[in-house]
């Protein structure tokens, strides 16, 4: 006993509570042998109960609990309520944990088993060698989870910290297991149960050695249950993107049933509260939006700097430091971290399964080739099917929320395929048409998740200029008629009259030296325009040489055929939209001078220079992709792009939201690099 300290124990409390998941999760056994390449680990006295380790749960809470005091990927201190609470190892001193966590056994619903495969990003198929298994527990299964605390009378300030590490378990923010930031382990208690045991008293301690519960409180809030006020202040820093799309047509993420007879490939679906549902699993979505990441930041910034940015988002990968994209030297490659990304798993609603018959061709004869006959089953949506999509970004950078927000678009546009057989039309996000007050998507009749209804982002991080408040902003996509009309006024009906019976000469009317820009799209394709010093205005249309090359650009300006025109400039924005037989308007004339509310942001137009005539540019994407021929003397190599300007309003609580946005300006894009 010589040199150790008695810890002069007087008090123990025990907290209990049921753990239940919501999503599927792996405790895994290490084993690399077995009937699956990832095992779940289970009591080896029965070897079948699953098994949670004290030292998981353990571990989770304590990783928590740092990041609340410090943030996303910071080290602890010594002076930690983290360090004080759980212990800490290092060469200087020794301090023994205060909270013991026991191993919980597991009530299971059911095990699941799924593939995983590496995606060559090139190719866009599976690469060789890099398929896997891993068996997991399915949603729903429960464990009992027992924590002690150690108390002495010097101990309490620590209560705060337990509190809070706690909490995070009832609001479902710690994630246990492998894959947390695919979506895997998701868990939440919704009771706790607290007793408080004196030991400084002989009754104390005897009703702890008979482990008696008649004192025991119950509830949701473990502030109130341990007589603490409040925790450590949040210091962690994320950005959050909700997306809830609709499903028009089908959607296909492998799997397979193992049943006999059954179609050779199925949609993915995973159990739910006893039943089993169609889902969007986060390891899908984080592949598909880390792959589109690159290829946007590649062609801004080069291979090299677009690489270094995805696996500081994503996270470093493969054998020895190198990344699937590039094969960076052994200075420049990225230390190993996490994803900073976390992608949830998603359920698709409202839809229906239908199963369909394919066949392989035969390339030569063009003939059906011979055993090649197979089956699959889709999900298949409709007017109620929808799935909402969620990513979070941890300690999140300007340039890169922008980032996943271009992902964003893409995957609402429909140019973002999800799952498989993307090639014959099932996967992408196929966007359809939507009202005139966002008319710019793009239609058709894509198989995939589509029509995106609606969508936010969140972004949480402190603020001092706020009085060090914690600030919660919101981002939230509206209407036009809810838009806050300090911005813009509406334009008489009578006065859009005379733009049905000669649209050309109404739009040379109201375009002017700071608003020399137009935008029209019409039912037959998209038509520009520019203000020309002699008060008269070139179209596209116009371009003789040009248009007799590309019928595609001979666009004629009708009113017939008109869904929208924009004139813009630095100096505002008019708008007209169809509405039925009619059209409607409105107008934004707030100057060239950037308010205080309001920030700018650049958008890429499609396409690369083709030819130039009378000052306008031909864009073409691919060989045989979109054409527009844009008012712009853009020159090789170089990209043209759209300004937008965001209007922003926060109310008393912090809240911001974007309410209205305007086209101001088309000209190069400002910064590329890597050609």
């Amino acid at each position: 006993m010589s040199g150790r300290t008695a810890r002069n124990i007087t008090g123990r409390i025990v907290i209990v509570g049921r753990l239940v998941l919501e999503t599927p999760a792996h405790f895994g056994n290490g084993d690399v042998v077995g009937v699956t390449d990832m095992p779940l680990l289970r009591d080896p006295r029965d070897g079948v109960t699953p098994l949670l380790t004290g030292a998981s749960i353990a571990g989770a809470l304590r990783s928590h609990l740092r990041e609340i005091e410090r943030g996303y990927g910071e080290e602890a201190q010594e002076k930690d309520l983290a360090e004080q609470l759980f212990g800490r190892l290092d060469k200087k001193s020794t301090l023994q944990s205060w909270l013991l966590v026991d191993d919980a056994l597991g009530v299971s619903t059911g095990f699941e088993l799924r593939d995983g495969v590496a995606i060559d990003t090139a190719t866009r198929t599976a690469e060789d060698k890099k398929k896997f298994d891993i068996e997991l527990l399915a949603a729903g299964t429960a464990f009992d989870i027992r924590l002690e605390f150690l108390e002495t009378k010097d101990n309490r300030d620590l209560l705060p910290g337990l509190a809070t590490t706690l909490d995070g378990l009832t609001r479902g923010q710690i994630g246990l297991g492998q894959r947390k930031r695919r979506g895997y382990g998701r868990c939440r208690i919704t009771e706790w149960r607290v007793r408080r045991y004196n030991l400084t008293k002989p009754e104390g301690l005897l009703t702890w050695l008979d482990d008696d519960g008649k004192a025991e409180k119950r509830g949701d809030d473990i502030f109130a249950l341990l007589d603490v006020s409040q925790g450590p202040s949040d210091k962690r820093n994320w950005f959050r993107i909700e997306a809830t799309f609709g499903l028009p047509n089908s959607l296909l993420i492998r799997s397979s049933s193992g049943e006999p007879g059954s179609p050779d490939m199925l949609h993915l679906k995973s159990r739910r509260r006893g039943e089993l549902h169609p889902i969007v699993p986060g390891t899908s979505l984080a592949g598909a939006v880390r792959s589109r990441a690159f290829r946007i930041a590649k062609t801004v910034l080069g291979q090299d700097e677009a690489q270094k940015l995805i696996d500081s988002m994503f996270g470093h990968m493969d054998e020895e430091g190198a990344s699937p994209h590039t094969k960076l030297s052994a200075a420049d490659r990225p230390k190993p971290v996490g994803s900073r990304v976390v992608t949830e798993e998603s359920l698709v609603s409202g839809s229906r399964d239908m199963v369909e018959s394919r066949v392989k061709i035969d390339r030569f004869t063009g003939g059906a080739f011979p055993t090649a006959l197979f089956s699959e089953q889709p999900v298949f949506g409709g007017a109620e099917a929808e799935v909402k999509l969620t990513l979070t970004l941890r300690n999140p950078k300007e340039t890169e929320m922008g980032l996943l927000l271009l992902v964003l678009k893409d995957l609402w546009t429909g140019d973002l395929p999800l799952g498989g057989e993307s090639s014959v039309g099932s996967g992408p996000a196929g966007g359809s048409k939507r009202q005139s007050s966002q008319p710019h998507s793009r239609s058709g009749d894509h198989m995939g998740i589509g029509r995106r209804q609606r969508w936010r982002s969140d972004l949480w991080r402190e603020r001092p200029s706020l009085d060090a408040r914690r600030f919660r902003g919101r981002i939230v996509a509206t209407q036009e008629g809810s838009m806050n009309k300090q911005y813009w006024q509406p334009i008489a009906q009578e006065k859009l009259a005379d733009f049905q019976g000669a649209p050309r000469d109404w739009l040379t009317e109201k375009m002017t030296e700071k608003m020399p820009w137009l935008l029209v799209h019409a039912d037959d394709g998209v038509i520009w325009g520019r203000r020309e010093q002699n008060q008269t205005i070139v179209l596209s249309s116009d371009l003789d040489d040009m248009k007799s090359q590309y019928p595609v650009i001979a666009v004629e300006l009708r009113a017939q055929t008109v869904q929208q025109a924009r004139i813009f400039g630095p100096e505002g924005e008019l708008l007209l939209w169809r509405e039925g037989m009619t059209f409607r308007g409105r107008s934004i004339m707030d100057g060239e001078a950037v308010p205080d509310s309001a920030w700018h942001e650049q958008q890429i137009l499609w396409g690369t220079t083709s030819r130039q005539e009378q000052g306008f540019t031909l864009l073409q994407e691919g060989q045989q992709g979109l054409l527009h021929a844009v008012p712009l003397d853009v020159p090789a190599r170089r990209r043209a792009a759209l300004t937008v300007r965001h209007y922003i309003v926060s109310d008393e609580q912090g809240r911001a939201a974007i309410v209205l946005s305007r086209l101001f300006d088309l000209g190069l894009l400002k910064s590329q690099k890597g050609g």
